[in-house]
């Protein structure tokens, strides 16, 4: 919620979001379902409701189950596969997006009717299509694009990376397919059977054209309605097709389980996938070749209708029935359907790409509401969404708006699931570090969606347009009771001439406030970045537990501690990604809890560089500056500057996905570095880069930070980059920092057991406090005793339990027998490793493992058997606890 206050501009665009939501989506179909009467009772006691709605719930079973596996074959070779003709192939499978779907169902009773070509002109059979199977076939046929398209953006979007990963440890062909390509196209699969069955439930044209006396929850609505004028029972058949449709929304929650199928990330990846096997290429294509001879058959049967003179009884060439297309009503109808379709489309993709974004990259309370009420229209029959529309807005103070407008109007919002999901879809596979990252470079969230995150979702966007754009031209239910003479749609002309001849025609029936205390003793001059009692939680889990310290100006400071201890977590607070629940971040002497994050001064290098891949490498670097209106001849000096000062100069025309692992990382710290900073902060920017160049770019960081004198927060779990490195280091452990302060001091005077064991190396070896005298303890470990210097501060108690901390480096080795300095411990050589420039021991005394390392294994000979191990008291700390 603090974004929203923060940012004025998202929230009046959350507020319009919310208004237009409310005034043309829930507002007429509360007004349907508050229609006096006792429609609901007396449809409930009559029990047709049952009937119809079973044979609803079967239709949807079987047609969406058809629908949706033709839907993934036909993604998954236009995806994966490089068999032929997949140009052709696309093509075939757009056809069914093209026409009204009930047209689909006129072409099958030409085909396969009582009188059809196929099943009598070829078998002399006379075979009734109407009922059950007649609708499985014209909706699996009519539908299965819907579910291709969404699918096949999924699966276009998934990284080759993780599929190539999987074969490279062992997986075949069928267990790449199901343990990967298959779970990370879930997205894709739970939006498709989400909106394949709400189509199919709320299909009307092709069970009224088909269905017969197989009545299902539209045509029977329709029938009372049209046949009775009983409004009341057709808005208790909505209800339960509401409830339907709300089944499958929570359906589809589950099915997505929580997980993350985030697969585009800023680091760019050029990897192709994994080859698919001959035979099972070859299985696509035949598959996809006979499914499109069913649709050419389907249409192909349409068009030869359309150029002969009698089909089929008289083949003569003619193209007079193309007259009918302009003439009169025809023409209007066509002229009113492009032009609402296109309107429609245009306003419902923008629209739609704008919610999802509010809601998906959202975290403002309510907008699980606001996500549900954007996905109800898929779940309100078109014919009542309708008559919503007709009931809320014939009032007499909105006669000047004209039906052709209350038509586009509601072929936006009734279309709006269509790109909300496609928007939705694209941006759950888009790494949140995209947004953080224009974020971090000045750019206000609004800005970052225009100019990074919509270039992004091109494929998103083409979905939605194309998607709303074919199903508002090709919409019958929605406009069946809103159109006039001068505003009646080409859907609305097909139907009244295929229902007029077939033979079926009317057979259907707050966080707390922060405490000014805390601020009181910064130094700005000497602290750059403080934190006090910053506490963020998730839900009942503390991510981070009331931490405090300090970091020094112009210092390499490094946030160090395992996976899931609260490190990231910490460095996003800072960034202005997460808002701390308690406690206050001061930068520069200034509280910034309440900036939004590209107004903190800060940039920030992502894990995975979080590089536009639609920008260049003079793009990415620029951006930041473009967004802050740097006048063009400052900013390509600040550009090439920096480009230059990390070593990319001659690189700044190329894309990311043309450049090493190195190079991108240069492009992200140079992205942030062009900006000038107040503080950069860099989250695991070397995790995943080879051995040999994480150790070279670490210098070439540490190189950058020393030149600038610019304060770098750095995130690492790795302790020989942060001992490296750094100026200053915090250790966090469980959301908690177990100590900070220079790195030899985290080293060699460690404050807990835990804190020694994770920094390197180390001996903890159990002991009791024996004697505290003079600055130094007697501590007594198994048989023996040793005296180490502990500070005049200490609070080591007689009898108190402590551990010996022993770097292996400050013990001693020599044979057995060999005179020593200071207390020699004999022990036996267990192994030893050879790691180059020391030869490490692992040395059993009293049953106990020691570690001990020895510089210059050249030059001696390595010690086997009976030794001596040396300790040295001054080189020994001891841990209280």
């Amino acid at each position: 919620m603090r974004s929203l206050q923060r940012e004025p501009g998202l929230l009046l665009a959350l507020l319009a979001v919310i208004v237009l939501v409310c005034v043309f989506i829930l507002y007429p179909q509360i007004r349907v379902i508050i229609t006096p009467g006792t429609g609901y009772i007396d449809f409930l006691s009559g029990g047709t409701w049952i009937r119809s709605t079973s044979q609803s719930i079967q239709v949807m079973v079987l047609s969406t189950t058809t629908a949706v596996l033709l839907g993934f074959v036909f993604a998954y070779a236009m995806v994966y596969t490089d068999m032929p003709w997949k140009p052709f192939f696309r093509l075939i499978g757009i056809l069914p997006l093209l026409s009204p779907p009930f047209v689909v169902a006129a072409s099958y009773l030409i085909l396969f009717g009582p009188r059809g070509l196929i099943t009598y002109g070829i078998f002399g059979q006379t075979i009734s299509v109407f009922g059950l199977g007649g609708i499985w076939g014209v909706q699996t046929i009519a539908f299965f694009p819907f579910a291709y398209q969404l699918i096949a953006d999924v699966l276009s979007r998934s990284d080759a990376r993780l599929e190539q990963a999987a074969r490279n440890l062992g997986a075949g062909p069928w267990q790449v397919f199901r343990s990967v390509t298959l779970p990370l196209s879930r997205p894709g699969l739970g939006a498709a059977i989400l909106t394949t069955a709400i189509y199919v439930l709320e299909d009307f044209g092709n069970p009224a054209l088909i269905g017969g006396t197989f009545t299902v929850l539209p045509t029977q609505a329709y029938g009372l309605i049209s046949g009775f004028g009983d409004l009341p029972g057709a808005t208790a058949v909505s209800t339960l097709l509401l409830a339907l449709a709300l089944i499958l929304y929570v359906a589809k929650i589950r099915l997505d389980g929580g997980r993350s199928f985030i697969t585009v990330s800023g680091r760019a990846s050029s990897m192709p996938r994994p080859p698919v096997p001959v035979v099972l290429t070859w299985a696509c294509f035949v598959a996809c070749l006979l499914l499109a001879v069913v649709i050419l058959t389907v249409y192909g049967t349409l068009l030869v209708s359309a150029l002969t003179l009698n089909f089929p009884n008289n083949l003569s060439f003619t193209t007079k029935h193309f007259e009918y297309i302009t003439s009169d009503v025809n023409g209007t109808a066509l002229q009113n359907t492009l032009i609402f379709g296109v309107v429609a489309a245009a306003f419902s993709a923008v629209f739609a790409l704008v919610a999802g974004w509010l809601v998906e990259r959202g975290s403002w309370p309510g907008r699980r509401v606001l996500d549900f009420l954007l996905i109800m229209p898929a779940a309100i029959p078109g014919l009542f969404f309708g008559i919503g529309y007709a009931t809320a807005f014939n009032e007499a103070w909105l006669d000047w708006l004209d039906r052709g407008v209350l038509i586009i109007i509601s072929m936006i919002f009734w279309n709006i699931p269509v790109g909300y999901q496609a928007a939705v879809a694209g941006l759950r596979q888009i790494d949140r570090t995209m947004d953080e990252a224009a974020t971090s470079l000045g750019a206000s969230s609004l800005r970052g969606f225009r100019d990074v995150l919509i270039p992004m979702l091109g494929g998103s966007i083409s979905v939605g347009f194309v998607t709303t754009f074919v199903r508002a031209v090709t919409t019958l239910s929605v406009v069946i009771f809103l159109f006039t003479s001068g505003t009646t749609v080409a859907t609305i002309r097909i139907f009244q001439l295929v229902t007029h001849s077939s033979p079926a025609a009317g057979s259907p029936s707050g966080p707390p406030v922060p405490s000014p205390s805390a601020l009181q003793s910064l130094d700005a001059g000497a602290v750059h970045l403080r934190l006090a009692h910053v506490t963020k939680r998730f839900g009942d889990t503390a991510a981070v537990d009331d931490i405090s310290f300090d970091v020094p100006r112009g210092s390499f400071a490094t946030l160090l501690g395992p996976s899931g201890c609260g490190k990231t977590t910490t460095l996003r607070m800072i960034a202005g990604f997460y808002d701390p629940d308690a406690g206050d971040i001061v930068l520069g002497g200034r509280r910034i809890n309440e900036l939004p994050a590209h107004r903190r001064g800060t940039a920030m290098v992502f894990q995975d560089y979080a590089l536009f891949p639609h920008m260049t490498v003079r793009g990415n670097v620029s951006y930041g500056l473009r967004l802050a209106k740097v006048a063009k001849d400052e900013l390509a000096r600040r550009v090439n500057e920096t480009l230059d000062f990390v070593g990319l100069g001659k690189l700044g025309d190329r894309w990311p996905n043309q450049l090493s692992g190195g190079q991108q990382q240069r492009v992200a710290v140079a992205r942030a570095l062009v900006l000038r900073p107040e503080i950069l902060l860099l989250d695991e920017p070397l995790s995943n880069l080879d051995a040999k160049l994480r150790v070279q770019l670490r210098w070439e960081l540490r190189t950058l930070q020393q030149q600038l004198k610019m304060t770098f927060v750095y995130v690492t779990h790795d302790q020989d980059e942060a001992l490296s490195l750094s100026d200053w280091i915090a250790v966090m452990n469980a959301g908690k920092v177990e100590q900070h302060g220079a790195p030899w001091e985290i080293y060699y005077r460690p404050k807990t057991a835990f804190l020694a064991d994770f920094v390197g190396a180390v001996n903890l070896v159990p002991g009791t406090v024996r004697e505290v005298r003079g600055g130094q303890a007697t501590v007594q470990f198994g048989e023996r005793s040793v005296t180490v210097p502990v500070p005049a501060d200490t609070s080591l108690r007689e009898g108190g339990e402590v551990k010996l901390c022993v770097r292996p480096e400050a013990l001693g080795l020599a044979p057995r027998g060999a005179t020593t300095d200071g207390a020699a411990l004999p022990g036996t050589v267990a192994r030893k490793a050879f790691l180059g420039d020391l030869m490490r021991y692992w040395v059993t005394i009293d049953g106990r493992e020691w570690i001990v390392d020895q510089p210059d294994p050249g030059a001696s000979t390595p010690l086997d058997g009976e030794v001596l191990v040396q300790v040295r008291p001054e080189r020994v700390h001891v841990i209280a606890g």
